[in-house]
C-alpha cells in the first residue's frame, strides 16, 4: 500500500484558484491541457448517462438519513448530483468536503450549485482538480469515500493504484461506495459490444469502459488491501442484460423490453449483471 512518505502529496501543495484547488504550475503544463482536452470531451457522454439514470440506485438506501461524517471524500464528483443528493435528500453533513474531479469546466458548475442549494453548509468545501491518482490526504484521515464511473477507463495497473490510494486514505473500518464502478465481462451485452466495437473505425472511443468477473473484483479490493481495512462490504450485481440497448447515440427499444423481461435464476443473476456496484456497511 502508498504511504504518505510516499506519495509527498498534501492540499498545502496545490494552488488555489478562484475556489478550486490545481496543481501547481498547472498552466504551463502541455499534458495538463491535453487532459483537460479529452476529459472535457469524455464529459458530455458520462453527463447524458448520468442524467438518464434518473434517481440513484439501491446503493444508497441502507445509508442513514441524517448521519454525520466528521470527512467525505467525492471522487468524481462532477457537477455536484450525488453531493446535491446526500446534502438535500439524504441530510448527510460533515465537518469537511472534499470534491475531486478532472474536470474544471463541472467543478465550476459544482461551485455554483453549491451556492444555489448551500450544499453541506456546515462543513469545510475544498474541490481539487486532479485525476485521482494521488490523493492529497493523511492516512487513515477520511471516514467516507464515494465513487462513479471514474475507474471504467482506467487500464487495470493504474486501476489497482487508485484502489491502493483509496485503500491507504480511508479510516479502518470506514464507508465506501463504488457506484457503477465495473462492468461486467461475462455479460452478453457487454460481449457484443466488445465485437461491435472491434467493427468500428479506430478513434478516441470513451463509450468503451473496462470489464471485470466477480472474482477479479473481490482480487482487486483483496490486493489494495480496501478489504482489510472495510471488511464488511458488499458486491452487488445490477440489472442481468442480453441485448444492448444503444447502438452508438440511439436507443433500441425492442433490446430495452427483452432486457426488462430478463428474470434468471438467483445462480445466473451474477453471471449475466450488466455490472456491479462494491459497497461497505454504514
Amino acid at each position: 500500500m502508498v504511504t504518505l512518505a510516499e506519495s509527498q502529496l498534501q492540499l498545502s501543495d496545490f494552488q488555489l484558484v478562484q475556489e478550486i484547488y490545481f496543481p501547481k504550475n498547472y498552466e504551463a503544463s502541455s499534458m495538463w491541457k491535453l487532459k483537460q482536452l479529452l476529459w472535457e470531451t469524455a464529459v458530455v457522454q458520462w453527463e447524458q448517462t448520468a442524467e438518464s439514470l434518473g434517481s440513484f440506485g439501491e446503493v444508497w438506501e441502507p445509508l442513514p438519513i441524517g448521519k454525520h461524517f466528521d470527512s467525505i471524500l467525492d471522487l468524481g464528483c462532477g457537477y455536484g448530483r450525488l453531493a446535491a443528493y446526500l446534502s438535500k435528500q439524504k441530510k448527510i453533513t460533515c465537518n469537511k468536503y472534499y470534491g475531486i474531479d478532472i474536470s474544471e469546466s463541472l467543478l465550476r458548475r459544482m461551485l455554483g450549485y453549491k451556492r444555489a442549494y448551500n450544499l453541506f453548509p456546515s462543513a469545510e468545501f475544498s474541490l481539487i482538480c486532479i485525476a485521482g491518482d494521488k490523493l492529497p490526504f493523511e492516512d487513515n484521515s477520511i471516514d467516507f469515500v464515494r465513487a462513479s464511473s471514474i475507474f471504467l477507463s482506467l487500464e487495470t495497473e493504474q486501476l489497482k493504484h487508485n484502489l491502493a490510494e483509496i485503500a491507504r486514505v480511508i479510516k479502518p473500518g470506514g464507508v465506501f461506495v463504488f457506484e457503477d464502478l465495473f462492468y461486467n465481462r461475462y455479460c452478453p451485452m457487454n460481449i457484443l459490444d466488445n465485437v461491435l466495437n472491434k467493427t468500428r473505425k479506430s478513434k478516441l472511443d470513451f463509450g468503451h469502459l473496462k470489464q471485470y468477473s466477480l472474482r477479479e473484483i473481490k482480487r482487486l479490493l483483496k490486493n489494495s488491501q480496501l478489504s482489510q481495512k472495510c471488511p464488511q462490504y458488499t458486491i452487488k450485481p445490477h440489472k442481468p442484460a442480453l441485448l444492448q440497448e444503444k447502438f452508438g447515440n440511439v436507443g433500441m427499444r425492442v433490446s430495452n423490453d427483452i432486457n426488462k423481461e430478463i428474470n434468471p435464476p438467483k445462480f445466473l443473476k451474477e453471471f449475466l449483471a450488466c455490472g456491479y456496484s462494491v459497497y461497505s456497511k454504514v
